[in-house]
């Protein structure tokens, strides 16, 4: 009786066991870049003279922004986390910048310290940072780019 349908059920089992193997690996694929994501991603807390503050921020090989006077480098901060948290009184020093999307000049400050929470604590004493001109993050999801300098802690 069910002779004649075999093969269309055969047919149906062999799609079944194909698509979830794709599914499989396309959940795979999507939990890898997920992973890649969230290690590009770490905590630090920034340490004023007045106070501290915790951040997101995003370790990218591509900010190598330095202080021409110095050498140091530069974690570039957003500018409505500085404008709307950070409300005390900065002493800042103006840098050349150029990035993908133009250049221009970037007001930096020097804090006390820094923690950076990569794999373990890792402490910077009185790193400098600059305020971007333009909001760093659509979405919001970091407040700081890590200078590429951090990536080797």
């Amino acid at each position: 009786m069910f002779r004649p349908y075999l093969h269309y059920i055969s047919l149906f089992y062999g799609i079944a066991v194909l698509s979830s193997q794709g599914g499989i690996l396309m959940a795979w694929k999507f939990l890898k870049v997920l992973k890649i994501e969230q290690e590009r991603c770490c905590e630090v807390i920034l340490f004023t003279e007045a106070d501290s503050y915790k951040v997101h921020a995003l370790r990218d090989t591509g900010n190598c922004l330095t202080d021409p006077l110095s050498g140091e480098g530069v974690h570039v901060l957003d500018c409505n986390f500085y404008h709307q948290v950070m409300k005390e009184a900065m002493e800042f020093r103006y840098i050349p910048y150029r990035s993908v999307h133009g250049s221009g000049i970037m007001k930096i400050f020097r804090i006390r310290k820094m923690c950076v929470e990569i794999n373990e604590k890792e402490w910077i004493e009185s790193p400098l940072i600059g305020v971007s001109e333009s909001p760093i993050s659509g979405e919001e999801d970091y407040q700081l780019i890590l200078n590429c300098k951090v990536q080797m802690l």
